[in-house]
């Protein structure tokens, strides 16, 4: 039970607008059928079935980028819409409970990115980026085989959760000694900001969490010989909760 069925297309394309502008975009369509756990069935749990269903993806991407623009050597725009359907089904023994659950997921991005060089040994880089995301359509049921009955139950995560982010970035990296050391330092600022929305039937109540943080990047590449580099870097990463994080409920899969 670990093969499936997988098919997808694509569709991309560049036009040129006015003299300098360059407009292109990339359309991804994707599929899989029979997708199974292997861990919960033969070869774990021992269940009748597990697998996910369905498993649908769709992605779309436009991209304006443009030279010589507001005093920076490059400056580019992009939208993407990322779908993905999604879903979840279980049954103990062919006689008990099937359990199955499905929801869309939803990704609006905005991004802005531009690059300048300073003379002949430096240069920067900033932007912005801005994601809006959604939960759409959650639901979960249990179905008794024998009778068909169909009980409403909570989804893992609730219908109409949300999570949006945005984040602000700068880089610069200079020649300091031309062929002898580079140094390059990078600063991040990251706001998440995460919903649910209250279903009293579920025992969903109206809920709201924010974090951010500020993270950096600095480093430097000395060349000691010609084959001989040496490298040093401090930095700080930061990963903000998920909706997953914040808004799940049941086992984590990794026994707790």
């Amino acid at each position: 039970h670990t093969g499936f069925e997988q098919s997808g297309g694509y569709l991309t394309g560049q036009v040129r607008t006015g003299a300098t502008g360059t407009l292109s975009g990339l359309y991804l369509h994707g599929r899989q059928t029979g997708a199974s756990r292997y861990d919960r069935i033969d070869g774990g749990n021992g269940l009748y079935r597990s697998g996910f269903d369905p498993q649908r993806l769709d992605f779309a991407m436009l991209r304006y980028s443009r030279p010589r623009t507001l005093g920076f050597d490059t400056l580019s725009g992009t939208v993407s819409l990322n779908r993905q359907a999604d879903g979840t089904f279980e049954q103990t023994r062919p006689t008990t409970v099937l359990d199955r659950q499905e929801s869309v997921s939803r990704a609006l991005g905005f991004q802005v990115d531009a690059q300048r060089r300073l003379g002949g040994r430096q240069q920067i880089s900033a932007g912005v980026e801005r994601y809006n995301e959604a939960l759409l359509n959650a639901h979960r049921e249990q179905v008794n085989p024998l009778t068909g009955l169909s009980v409403p139950q909570r989804p893992d995560i609730p219908d109409g959760t949300r999570y949006s982010s945005i984040g602000l970035f700068a880089q610069d990296v200079v020649d300091l000694v031309p062929g002898r050391v580079n140094i390059r330092g990078g600063l991040r600022y990251g706001h998440f900001d995460f919903s649910t929305r209250a279903n009293p039937a579920f025992g969903v109540v109206d809920e709201s969490v924010t974090t951010q943080a500020v993270t950096f990047q600095a480093g430097t590449v000395l060349k000691l010989a010609r084959s001989v580099d040496a490298s040093f870097s401090v930095s700080r990463g930061f990963r903000a909760p998920n909706a997953s994080d914040l808004g799940s409920i049941g086992l984590s899969g990794g026994g707790g």
